[in-house]
């Protein structure tokens, strides 16, 4: 069983390759990866609300939800290679899912379309809202 960790300037690092590991290949699908560009970016755009998936003690992903005032948005999910495809997203993304549900908010997300996470977001029952030639975005609303 997963649980979430407030980040600390120390695992900034850390923080990035997780970024570089989880979704490198698919940025590399759409765009160049630059290495000092990617970092900076990083760095510059990086959430202060996101959260250490932490599993057996250990860091495993992140995560980054934000609140508005209309709905609840997936800003960031990622996790280690090693720990994709073993439950641990569902598992994060369900509970956003829930937290959603819970404050009668729809939950909405980005996902590059070069990602098959997207696959995963559609099990989960999000839908295709819009895309573009670079990313979908998906919403999951649980009607009351």
């Amino acid at each position: 069983m997963f649980y979430l960790s407030p980040v600390t300037k120390e695992d900034l690092p850390w923080l990035f390759d997780l970024h570089k590991a989880a979704l490198k290949e698919y940025v590399e699908q759409i765009w160049a990866w630059d290495e000092a560009w990617q970092q900076d970016y990083f760095y510059k755009k990086f959430n202060q609300n996101s959260q250490l998936i932490m599993l057996d003690g250990k860091r495993v992903g992140r995560v980054t939800v934000e609140e508005k005032s209309d709905h609840i948005f997936l800003a960031y999910i990622a996790l280690l290679p090693a720990y994709q495809n073993k439950g641990i997203g569902t598992e994060v993304i369900s509970s956003v899912m829930k937290e959603a549900s819970d404050k009668g908010k729809p939950l909405t997300l980005t996902v590059l379309c070069s990602n098959p996470a997207k696959a995963l977001y559609e099990r989960l029952g999000f839908v295709i809202v819009e895309s573009d030639e670079v990313r979908h975005r998906l919403t999951y609303w649980l009607a009351a």
